[in-house]
C-alpha cells in the first residue's frame, strides 16, 4: 500500500560539486533521491542528481563481493612496484588515507586535474602571489577584473555570491563595484542581467599574456605603440588599467580556462606581477578559481603530509616533487608505474583514461559506467551525500564541513582504502 502522506524532506546542504562549496543549498530527499530546490545551479542539481546506490562491485567485469573486491585489489596494490594514486576526487579524510598508502607502498600521487595544479603549484613556488578570499572579494572589492569565463554561467556561482552578494560590509564598496570581464565573445551572454557596471572586452585565452603586459606596460606610465592587443583596442586598456590604479581594492580573478589556455604560465607570471605593481600605490589582490573534483583538497594534504604539492612521488623512501616526472600519465606511458588506483567519488562520468594501458583499481561513485572495463570496480559513496566529509574551498581559506544527506550503505574512499590497507601493510 503506498503512503499518501509521504513528503520528502528539505535538508540544508554543502555542495560538492564546485570548489566554491556554496553552503546555503536546499535539497529535497525523497528516500534515496536528491533535488536541489535552491539556490539555482546547473553544476549542483547534475551532482545532485547523479549517480545511484548500487552497491555491486566488479571484477574483470563480472560482479563480485565486496569482500572479494577489497581481496583482490590489495593483492594487486601489494604487487606492484610503483602504483600511482590519480583521480583523487575525494575529500580530505579520503586523501589523508591515499597519501598513508603511497607513502608506505612506494607510489606517486596526482589529481586529475594535475596539469593545471602543476601550473599554480609552480607560479607560486618560484614567484608568489598576493591572494584573497571570497568574503573579501564580496565585501571589500570595488573593481573585479575576470580574466577568462570560468566565473561565468550555470556551473558557477561566483558571480551571485561575490560579485552581487546583495549586501556587504562596506555597501559604499558595493555601491561603486565596478565588473571588467577579458574573455571570448562566447562570455557575452552570461553577462546579462548582472546588476553591477559592467564591461566586456573581448578577448582569445591565448591573448592573455599580452594583454596582462599591456596593462603593466600602460600602468608603468608607458606608451603602446600598437592600437590593439589581442584584439582589444589599446584606448579601451587604457581605461582599464587606469581604472586599476584608482580602485581602493582591485580584483583580479582567473580559473581553469585561463590556466590551461596556450603560454598560459607566462599568463598567470604577469597578472601576478601586475597584482605587485598596484600593491605599491593602493591594494589589489588575486583569486584563483579551480580546485574542484576535491584538488584543492587534495593539493593541500599532499603540501601538510609530504612537504610538496601535488605530483609527489615516494619511490624512493621519501618525498619528491616533480610536477612532470610524476604526472600519473608519464609514470604510466614510460613504464614506472605497473598499476592505476583510480579515486573519483563526484562524478559517475570521471572515469580513468581509457588510452592508458595499465592494470586499474576504481574507487568510484556509484553509477559508473566504463568503455574500457577496470579490474577492479569499488562503488564508494559521495561527500556531503552518502557520508560526511571536509573539503577545502577555492582560496584555500576555509575547510568546510559536509553533512550526510542520506544513508545509502556506501563506504567513504578512506574506509575502502582503509580495509585494503588493513590486508597489504604490516
Amino acid at each position: 500500500m503506498i503512503d499518501s502522506t509521504h513528503q520528502p524532506v528539505s535538508r540544508n546542504a554543502v555542495c560538492p560539486f564546485c570548489s566554491l562549496l556554496c553552503d546555503d543549498l536546499r535539497v529535497a530527499v525523497d528516500g534515496q533521491a536528491l533535488t536541489l530546490t535552491g539556490p539555482s545551479c546547473g553544476r549542483a542539481r547534475a551532482g545532485f542528481a547523479d549517480g545511484s546506490i548500487e552497491d555491486v562491485p566488479l571484477v574483470a567485469g563480472v560482479q563480485a563481493s565486496a569482500q572479494q573486491a577489497i581481496e583482490r585489489a590489495a593483492a594487486l596494490l601489494a604487487g606492484s612496484r610503483h602504483p600511482v594514486f590519480g583521480g583523487l576526487a575525494t575529500d580530505i579524510d579520503g586523501m589523508r588515507t591515499v597519501m598513508m598508502l603511497a607513502d608506505r607502498c612506494g607510489g606517486s600521487v596526482d589529481h586529475m586535474d594535475g596539469d593545471t595544479l602543476a601550473r599554480k603549484n609552480g607560479l607560486l613556488a618560484t614567484r608568489g602571489g598576493i591572494s584573497t578570499t571570497l568574503a573579501e572579494v564580496a565585501n571589500r572589492a570595488d573593481l573585479i577584473v575576470l580574466f577568462g569565463e570560468d566565473a561565468l554561467g550555470e556551473g558557477s556561482r561566483f558571480v551571485e555570491r561575490c560579485v552581487t552578494p546583495g549586501d556587504s560590509l562596506h555597501p559604499e564598496r558595493l555601491a561603486a563595484r565596478e565588473l571588467v570581464v577579458l574573455a571570448p565573445q562566447s562570455a557575452t551572454r552570461a553577462l546579462k542581467g548582472i546588476s553591477v557596471p559592467t564591461r566586456h572586452l573581448p578577448m582569445a585565452m591565448s591573448g592573455a599574456a599580452e594583454v596582462a603586459s599591456a596593462l603593466r606596460a600602460l600602468l608603468a606610465g608607458r606608451t603602446l605603440a600598437a592600437r590593439a592587443v589581442a584584439g582589444i583596442r589599446t584606448t579601451d586598456l587604457a581605461e582599464v588599467a587606469a581604472r586599476l590604479a584608482a580602485a581602493r581594492y582591485a580584483v583580479v580573478v582567473w580559473g581553469k580556462d585561463l590556466s590551461s589556455a596556450p603560454h598560459s604560465e607566462v599568463a598567470m607570471e604577469l597578472l601576478n606581477e601586475l597584482l605587485k605593481d598596484l600593491n605599491r600605490s593602493t591594494r589589489a589582490a588575486g583569486l584563483v578559481l579551480g580546485g574542484g573534483d576535491g584538488a584543492a583538497s587534495a593539493n593541500a594534504v599532499c603540501a601538510w603530509q609530504a612537504g610538496y604539492g601535488l605530483r609527489t612521488s615516494f619511490a624512493s623512501g621519501g618525498p619528491e616533487h616533480d610536477p612532470t616526472r610524476f604526472s600519473a600519465r608519464q609514470l604510466i606511458e614510460d613504464g614506472t608505474a605497473d598499476l592505476l588506483v583510480w579515486i573519483s567519488a563526484y562524478a559517475t562520468r570521471q572515469t580513468p583514461p581509457a588510452d592508458l594501458d595499465c592494470p586499474t583499481i576504481v574507487l568510484g561513485r556509484s553509477g559508473m559506467r566504463f568503455d574500457v572495463v577496470p579490474d577492479i570496480y569499488i562503488p564508494v559513496g559521495t561527500p556531503g551525500i552518502d557520508h560526511p566529509g571536509r573539503l577545502i574551498r577555492a582560496d584555500s581559506s576555509v575547510s568546510l564541513p559536509l553533512p550526510a544527506l542520506r544513508e545509502s550503505g556506501l563506504s567513504s574512499v578512506r574506509q575502502v582504502l582503509g580495509q585494503i590497507a588493513a590486508l597489504v601493510l604490516p
